[in-house]
């Protein structure tokens, strides 16, 4: 046998099974059976494929050879179509990671806000004054109001007219009170709370004489600020902090003091801490807002004009609760000893005073 004709027969053995396969694709492919097999895809022209496909097997020569090239151009129609439809696709996917990339470096950038919005939110969830259930509340804490009587099925309703609900006899229209939540049974033999009142007083008692030689005024806590192994401790709320806070500041949140958090935070235990709080500054009653709890009445007037009244409401005076006195107490606690606190009631805008934070810039 000629060369020539080995090479034909070669080339329709390897054709032919393909156009089998090609063709029975196609049918199912036009019916509806298969898919498209990616977005964007068309198929080339059908008829003219399918009439050369059915017109190869009984061909001879150069009409072949041109069949096989018709083919060819069709198949790099179909091909160039794929290309094209994976390269949008691509772009598609770029363009989403460019939106993930920047909301993730967003995301980076406002961590710690990021961080703190989440602490503040769990904490009034545990609370129960947050958007979310209370811990231990159920997701679903709704009243279980009477089941109420069916419209009866003969009744005819208009088409759009709406029909108050039936109350139930002796109904006064008001929804029952919220019923309280199941309470877990108690679990006996638990250990006593780490909490001792007893070690408390000690070392209150320990560290009132500490403390009085070193409470502050604005000038000695700034001139000593600037010495070497000095550092300011703001013990705030993140939040408060990241609003506006004394120019070098560091930060460590009063509630999340532990012996590993300060040892992060503050150098060694001899560095000198300078500490503040809200009732520190004034004529800023939103980030420093003062602490105190003032005389009022608590209680309400009985039969007689006579008024119950708590220990608040008796008191002769306000009471301060500054976040500088439990600061102090803890440090001293921790073994923190060289500690010293602003004394004195400074205006804001007192020019000696440097602040940093987001509000600092946007008044800028």
């Amino acid at each position: 046998m000629k060369p020539t004709r080995l090479w034909h027969c070669f080339v329709i053995g390897l054709i032919q099974p393909a156009l089998l396969v090609l063709s029975l694709h196609s049918c199912l492919w036009a019916q509806g059976t298969l898919p498209a097999p990616f977005p964007g895809y068309t198929r080339p022209a059908l008829p003219a494929l399918e009439s050369l496909m059915a017109e190869y097997p009984n061909s001879q020569g150069d009409r072949k050879k041109q069949i096989v090239e018709q083919i060819g151009k069709l198949v790099e129609q179909e091909f160039n179509q794929r290309h094209l439809a994976q390269q949008q696709e691509i772009k598609a996917l770029e363009d989403q990671v460019a939106l993930k990339t920047k909301a993730f470096e967003k995301r980076e950038k406002l961590k710690d806000k990021i961080i703190a919005d989440r602490v503040t939110s769990l904490l009034e969830k545990s609370e129960g004054i947050g958007w979310e259930p209370a811990v231990g509340m159920p997701n679903e804490w709704v009243p279980a109001y009477p089941a109420l009587p069916a419209y009866p099925a003969s009744l005819s309703i208009p088409p759009g007219m709406m029909i108050p609900p039936i109350q139930p006899p002796g109904a006064s229209g008001t929804p029952p009170a919220l019923a309280p939540p199941a309470l877990a049974p108690p679990v006996a033999d638990y250990p006593k709370a780490r909490v001792s009142y007893e070690d408390f007083k000690e070392l209150v008692a320990e560290v009132e004489p500490h403390r009085q030689s070193r409470v502050l005024s604005l000038d000695q806590f700034l001139q000593m600020s600037k010495q070497p192994n000095v550092m300011i401790l703001d013990t705030r709320s993140a939040f408060r902090y990241e609003r506006i806070h004394l120019k070098g500041a560091k930060h460590l949140s009063f509630t999340d003091f532990t012996q590993s958090n300060l040892a992060n935070a503050i150098p060694t235990p001899e560095t000198t801490v300078l500490i503040y709080c809200n009732n520190n500054f004034d004529s800023n009653q939103v980030d420093f807002a003062p602490k105190s709890a003032s005389p009022r009445l608590l209680g309400a007037r009985q039969p007689g004009n006579r008024v119950l009244e708590s220990q608040v409401a008796v008191q002769s005076k306000p009471l301060e609760l500054a976040l500088n006195v439990p600061t102090y107490i803890n440090l001293y606690g921790y073994g923190y000893r060289n500690v010293y606190e602003l004394g004195e009631l400074v205006k804001v805008t007192d020019p000696r005073v440097q602040f940093e934070g987001s509000m600092v810039q946007e008044s800028k």
